[in-house]
């Protein structure tokens, strides 16, 4: 039988708002710069991770786990040391349940500006009491001793997007992180965009429409968003089976100062092409309330190809 978190615990935590920043006093802000692309206990080497969504944890099939792989002196990722977390292991919060598939989307970047980037992991087969899979995300802090050994994981809940949890919203099924390096006006440590596909989110009543959470800066703060097609300033209509959010990819797209994000609605029909998808990009994320996207198919001008039934268009992204 599988083990599920409390209803009195799901409502604890999804009324906390969901805030990235720095964790404890002993991560002091130095300002995000360029540097090496992951490096999780900061000492100038390379680091990667594994994700291993299906694997079996202290006897719970599917329950999932990361393999942390750190990069050794002459620059070879994997050849040095060597950490497997899962939820529950080293400052990782949460219990490992079957079918959970903690791993299932993965993103790097420093979210707090200390010199050690984090992680950030799906886990979008989560149950909440009895909502099933509902999912979740945390964001694992780096640190001098490695990824998951400083402070504790935050969680990123659909509480901290003014959601409730649902049952198979799969919050978590996607993800992608942006250390904004050049702070796009925002001062230290809240520059950073974390995008979280919710591919089962329902809009309006409608099941499957998908949604896109993002936290991101705001005038030296940081600020929350839910963003659907029924959203204002998105192309496009909420309908069953888009799965808006099936992907999601982030980074300066368009141009300017702002990160925007890319977001992959493989579900979404385009004329009497079933399926056939779509991708969107919402520019300029560090705004609030007010929303600029475009809407991308395969009839669209400049891309190559035709839309056709079950293209599934936008079913990946990077």
């Amino acid at each position: 039988m599988r083990v599920r978190a409390t209803l009195a615990a799901l409502s604890l935590v999804t009324t906390i708002p969901f805030a990235v920043g720095v964790p404890s006093a002993s991560a002091a802000a130095d300002g995000c710069v360029s540097g090496v692309r992951s490096d999780f206990n900061g000492d100038g080497r390379s680091d990667a991770v594994v994700a291993d969504p299906n694997a079996t944890v202290a006897g719970n099939l599917a329950a999932g786990r990361i393999v942390v792989l750190y990069g050794d002196a002459d620059g070879r990722v994997g050849e040095g040391a060597r950490d497997v977390l899962a939820e529950g292991v080293g400052s990782v919060q949460g219990v490992p349940q079957a079918g959970d598939r903690f791993g299932f989307s993965v993103a790097a970047a420093d979210f707090d500006c200390d010199g050690y980037t984090d992680l950030a992991v799906g886990v979008p087969y989560q149950d909440w009491g009895a909502v099933v899979d509902a999912g979740t995300a945390h964001v694992i802090w780096g640190s001098a001793a490695g990824l998951g050994r400083g402070d504790t994981s935050t969680w990123a809940l659909p509480g901290g997007f003014g959601q409730p949890a649902r049952e198979r919203d799969l919050f978590g099924y996607a993800l992608d992180a942006v250390e904004d390096v050049g702070q796009g006006g925002t001062p230290e440590p809240d520059a950073y965009v974390l995008a979280i596909g919710v591919p089962g989110a329902e809009v309006g009543g409608i099941d499957n429409a998908g949604a896109l959470a993002v936290r991101a800066p705001l005038d030296g703060g940081s600020v929350s968003h839910w963003i659907t097609q029924e959203t204002a300033g998105v192309p496009g209509v909420a309908e069953a089976g888009d799965f808006f959010g099936w992907s999601v990819t982030c980074n300066y797209l368009v141009g300017g100062a702002e990160i925007d994000c890319a977001v992959g609605a493989p579900g979404e029909d385009v004329g009497s092409a079933t399926d056939a998808g779509t991708v969107a990009v919402i520019k300029d994320l560090y705004d609030t309330g007010e929303y600029t996207a475009t809407t991308y198919d395969q009839n669209s001008p400049g891309v190559p190809g035709d839309a056709e039934k079950n293209d599934r268009y936008g079913a990946s992204l990077d």
